[in-house]
Formats: structure tokens, sequence, C-alpha cells
């Protein structure tokens, strides 16, 4: 993945070509402006779509007209201008792809952009363009909320629901990238400058092919890290819940599923889901890709013929197969900022800062109250806003942790080494746990379809349908309980990757010949940590997940290899599907043992159990850290050493600072965590309005 950072683009549907220079003087101080910022250089550019010239294939002089591009022509979306991320020509650089390819990711984007359903122009939150903006003139709202991502978005259209309320939300990075709700390229922020690109430090088990350092991508943008991701909606087994029930009262399965029914607007296929699990009436739409690849259709009756089930995972049972319900419609993904933020941006008592980063929460002199923060914008100047009522940090497991732990508290030992004042000595950092796995890599045998051509967008733009409107063979996913499970629940969830168009290094688009099976452990009992590296807030934290402590996740990931294995040895994949041989990875090929007595020859391909120790090695070398991280401000009762906030979300000793976002759970969910954190949002919504006596 480049490392290249996006350029971030204005746009106006009113605007001329960029050879027109009415406004060269304007954009050349925007240009001297962005390139004095301490963040990357900005570069900015008229796009050439207006009502005159409505066509941006004709304007970048791809020569005459032809019948594709009458068929593109674009609308017009007013007179709202707003600014992008170029994304896809950073990411599919020139040189690895070749002229051709370099210029049809570019015009893929210029096209994305120009639809107005999906750039969304008048309905975005728009950059400061001054210091003095009007946006800064008040210091005083009724509750702030720190961080844009999932949970943030939904807190902050709720609170602003409640029109005596005054709502601020301060997010640290941009708008979410419009290409990002296009499912074919929904991972392709990452790495960019709409990601804060942690790093852990060293592993002893994890990510040894990368010196132990695994990288921990974390969404910098409105949409947090679900825009870093296929916005997969799934929510665990309700053991989970139940068990955090057992400390923090109102938090069981049946007492949460109400704040998961009222987010979902659920449209899969009636006959495939079970109603009553369901909401049909919230802002949430969840759906299905309208576009599947023909292999997952094959995966599915693979593991029918061996005997798992293929339905609903958020019905009564999570374990087996699925086309995973995913948060879109119409062929475009919904982020909560979509979804929820953006319908509420009209409100007067709603404000909303991008670009603004919170460096400190500011308590009272006993401290026992949040009186406000402190953020600066993106000049660098020092801002500061007060609270009247509440401050509820949203920032995640990464932001909320550093967040609490610049503010004085955490650890009062480790925050005096650092010079900062201790306000409360909670264990603020620790508790974090994870999920983790590794990709087995396979070669599919015969046709591949070619997902990223003419004809592709053609159908994208005009229907919503085709490859564009899904993520591959990304949208498959299975929930399994290892030997090592108790009770049952599932503890392996596992991925598909592959019939994703990208960038290949060639002059032309085609798909991957290559698919992966990522097994993935979902209930570890490590236990890792967050602390500061310095009293800096833009100084990275130093993160230690501590993965692989436990050998159960190592041996139940191989396990996991196995059921890969029984797959591809199904009929319906068995002469399509082909294992590499194991020794390709030369790292720990040498390890290989060869399964004596096997007359199956198939058989004898590394895969069996024979091969546990090549396969540690492959995991300790190979390691993904999916951004599933939480549990740095745990949930639980005063009584408990390791909590920070109580069932009320509200930090120990501050009642009125409160933290909601996947940094509260207890112990790891085995799922995705997108469809938790917005259920976290939707109570601490509730909680928070009976607390001052207003109707959830």
């Amino acid at each position: 993945m480049s490392t290249r950072e996006p350029r971030r683009t204005r746009h106006s549907a009113d605007t001329q070509l960029e050879d027109e220079d009415e406004d060269d003087d304007d954009d050349d101080d925007e240009e001297k402006a962005s390139s004095r910022s301490s963040s990357a250089r900005t570069a900015y550019f008229r796009t050439p779509i207006s009502r005159q010239n409505p066509n941006p294939l004709r304007s970048v002089q791809f020569g005459q007209r032809t019948a594709m591009e009458q068929d593109l022509l674009v609308t017009h979306c007013g007179t709202c201008g707003f600014e992008d991320g170029n994304l896809l020509s950073g990411i599919c650089a020139q040189p690895t792809i070749g002229y051709n390819a370099f210029i049809f990711m570019a015009l893929i984007e210029l096209i994305i952009k120009s639809q107005c359903p999906i750039a969304d122009p008048c309905r975005r939150v728009k950059s400061l363009r001054t210091p003095d903006a009007k946006e800064l003139s008040d210091d005083e709202y009724d509750f702030v909320v720190v961080g844009g991502g999932v949970a943030g978005t939904v807190l902050a259209s709720r609170l602003s629901e409640d029109s005596n309320s005054r709502v601020l939300l301060l997010e640290a990075g941009a708008e979410e990238p419009s290409i990002s709700s296009v499912p074919a390229f929904a991972f392709t922020a990452a790495n960019s400058t709409y990601d804060w690109q942690f790093e852990t430090v060293p592993q002893k088990r994890a990510c040894l092919g990368n010196g132990g350092v695994c990288l921990w991508p974390r969404g910098k943008m409105l949409c947090g890290t679900a825009c870093l991701s296929g916005l997969m909606y799934t929510r665990g087994h309700p053991s989970v819940y139940d068990a955090w029930a057992r400390n923090s009262s109102g938090w069981s399965y049946d007492e949460v599923l109400h704040h998961f029914k009222k987010s979902e607007n659920n449209s899969e296929p009636e006959d495939e889901i079970e109603k009553e699990f369901h909401g049909f009436e919230g802002p949430l739409s969840v759906s299905r890709f309208p576009f599947q690849p023909d292999l997952a259709t094959d995966i599915l009756d693979a593991a029918k013929e061996l005997g798992m089930r293929v339905g609903d995972p958020n019905g009564r049972q999570q374990q087996g197969f699925t086309l995973a319900p995913i948060m879109v419609k119409d062929g475009v993904l919904g982020s909560p900022n979509k979804m929820y933020l953006r319908p509420a941006l009209g409100r007067k008592n709603l404000r909303v800062l991008i670009e603004a980063h919170v460096v400190k929460v500011n308590v009272d002199e006993a401290g026992s109250r949040a009186v406000g923060v402190e953020f600066d914008d993106k000049w660098g100047n020092r801002r500061r806003v007060k609270a009247l009522k509440e401050v509820v940090a949203c920032g995640g497991v990464v932001g909320s942790a550093q967040l609490l732990l610049l503010s004085g508290i955490g650890p009062a030992a480790q925050l005096r080494a650092l010079n900062v004042t201790s306000v409360r000595d909670l264990p603020v950092g620790e508790n974090l746990h994870y999920h983790v796995g590794f990709s087995i890599v396979l070669r599919v045998e015969g046709r591949n379809t070619n997902g990223m051509t003419i004809d592709s967008l053609r159908e994208f733009v005009t229907n919503r349908t085709g490859p564009f409107t899904s993520t591959g063979l990304t949208q498959l996913t299975g929930f399994f309980a290892s030997k090592y499970s108790a009770h049952g629940v599932p503890d392996i969830q596992l991925y598909l990757d592959g019939y994703s168009a990208k960038c290949r290094n060639r002059q032309s688009m085609r798909e991957t010949s290559d698919i992966s099976f990522r097994p993935i452990y979902l209930l570890s009992k490590c236990r890792g940590s967050i602390r500061l590296r310095s009293a800096d807030p833009y100084d990275k934290p130093l993160i230690d997940p501590n993965y692989l402590c436990d050998d159960v996740e190592t041996d139940a990931l191989i396990e996991a290899v196995q059921l890969v294995r029984n797959l591809t040895l199904t009929k319906v994949l068995r002469d399509r599907v082909k294992r590499f041989d194991i020794a390709e990875n030369k790292k720990c090929a040498h390890l290989r043992r060869k399964d004596e007595g096997d007359k199956d020859k198939d058989k004898d391909d590394g895969y069996s159990s024979s091969n546990a120790e090549y396969w540690r090695c492959v995991i300790q070398e190979y390691t993904n850290g999916e951004n599933h991280h939480a549990g740095t401000c745990k949930m639980g009762p005063a009584t408990d050493a390791t909590a920070v906030v109580d069932h009320q979300l509200r930090v120990h000793g501050i009642p009125n600072l409160r933290v909601a976002d996947a940094s509260i759970f207890p112990t790891p969910i085995n799922c995705n965590t997108i469809a938790p954190v917005i259920m976290i949002g939707e109570k601490a919504a509730d909680m928070i309005k009976q607390t001052w006596n207003s109707r959830p």
C-alpha cells in the first residue's frame, strides 16, 4: 500500500475548467497557506464541472465525445463547493501501474466525486476558511463531544435532537472522502492523511517479518476507522454482553438489543433474516451488496457441503457462514457520519468543527468536574470551549485513552514521570485487547471477472450495480467455535479477500487471481496497554497490544487452517481453488513436515495438523492485527481496580466526563466492532438525556 498522501481537492458545481484563471490569485493564496501548515501540503484545483460543462470526461480532454461519455453525463449539484481527497491516483501511483491505468484511476475518482448523491456536497462539514471564522465565535456548549468517529457522530446527532441542548462535535481530521463511499474503494483511505498510521512497539511473538512492529490503521476523519473498512454489520454473541452485565447493570444482550434495533433500517431478504432481532426504522441502512463474485456463491455452497450453517449472524445463532450484512444503500456505503450526522447538520444547536485537535479536558480544581476542553485549530491556534453539562470522549481505543492521560487522568506514577499533573489515578490505557490473525493465500483457477473497467464504471454510475458496488470476497465472513472455546461461543472469524480490482504492475487494470482466507482469533485473554510517549499531544503514544501472549490464540488459528483446508477439498471448490505449496514461504518452509503414510497427495500439502510448527511460524511472521482494538477505558464498578468508567460510562470520580466508544469494552466482542460501537453511541445518548431530564 502506498504511503503517498492524498491531495485535498476543492470542488464546486459552478466552477469552470482549470485553465480559466479568474480565481488564480485566490488559489495561489490558498496553496501558500497550505504549504505553511504543519500538516501535509494541500493542492487545490477547480473541478471541471458546471452547468455549462457537466461532463468531466470532456473536460479533461480524452478526445471526441463517445457513447460512453454520453452515458456518464454528470448532473450538477447546485452551488455547494466542497473539499475532498485525491486517493486513487495517489495510491495507484503512475510508475507502479503505467500511465494509462493512472489516468483511468484519476478519471474514476473525478467521475465519482461528480456524482451528487455520493459527494453530497451541500451536507458535508466545511473546513474553516479563516482563523477568525464565525464557527469559532461561541465558547460555551452544553455538551462537548470529542471525536467524530462512529460513536461521536451517533452521539452528536442524538444529543442535538433536543433543541434546548447546544452540542459541539470536535474532530481532528477532515470530512470523510467521497471515494470511500464506493464499496470497491472502501479501503483506500488507509495509510493516507485520513489515517493516524499508528504502529505498535516491537512484539515478541507477532509481526516478526516486520521487526515485530505491527501497523495500526486508525481513521482520522469524520466516520473514523469505520471508513477504513467495508462497514460490515455484525453484533457478536449474546453471551459476551451478558458477561458485561454481571458487573455493569443494563448491558445484557436483551437490554442492548433495543439500541441495536433503534439504529437499524434493515432491508436484507426477509426470508434470510430473523426479523425479531432487527430494526426497520432506524437511520442506518443495513443490507447486502448488490453484486457478488461467482466464487462467493461457490464458497457458501462449499460450507453447506461440510454441513455448516449459512444464515443470519445477528439472529439466534452466530455460528456459520454468511453474506455479511453491510451498511449500504443503493450500492453506496452509508457510514454513521452520512446516516446520522449529515441529516442533523441543519440544526442550529449543533456545531461540528473538523481539523480541531483536542489536546486536553479541563477539570476544576477539585478534580471532580470537567469544565471544558482545549483544542488546536488548523492554523495551530490553541482554543478553549466550556462544557456546561458534560464532556464525552469518543476518540476510540487510542484517542480517548491518550486524551484522558494528557488531561491527568490515568496511572499517577506514569503521569508524574512525564511531568503531567495527576488529576485522577485510574488505569487508563490498560486492559487493551484485540483481534488477531493472518492470511492464507490461495490461487483461483479459471476465469476471473475483470472488476475495474469502463463498463463497470458505467454500470455503477448509471445503475448503482456491478463490481463497483462490492468489496469482492470481503463481504463473506464466518464465525466458528474452536475446541478451545467455552460453551461453543465462536472464537474464530473467517474473512476472505480477493475478487476486488486492485492496482497491478502492468498497463491495464485486472483482478488478481489470488484470494486469501483470513482466520482471526476473537476472544483473547492477553492484555496490552497504551501509554504516553511524552506530554506532547502530537507525539504518538506507545502501543503494546501484547499479541499472541497465550498459546491458545495460535493453536486456535492453526485449527482454523484445517477449516480452510476442508473447504478447499469440497467438490465445489476442489478443482477451482489451488493451495500454494508452503515451501514458497521461505521464512518458515524449513519447518514443513511431510504427512507420512497419507496416500492422498492432495492432503500432503502442508496444511494438515502435523505442520503446526510451520503455521505457528507463519502466524508470528505475518500477523494481521485487525482494526478491532478495544478496552483501554474499561467499564466496571469502582470496586474493580481495572475499571475507568461505570455502567453509565462516567469516569470514576468525574461524573460529567464520559467515554463512549470501543475503549469501554470490558472484554473482547467476538465480531466486527462497528455495530457494537453504534449501539454504545445510542445507549450513551439515552443515558445522558435521562441524566438531564430530556426525553430519550
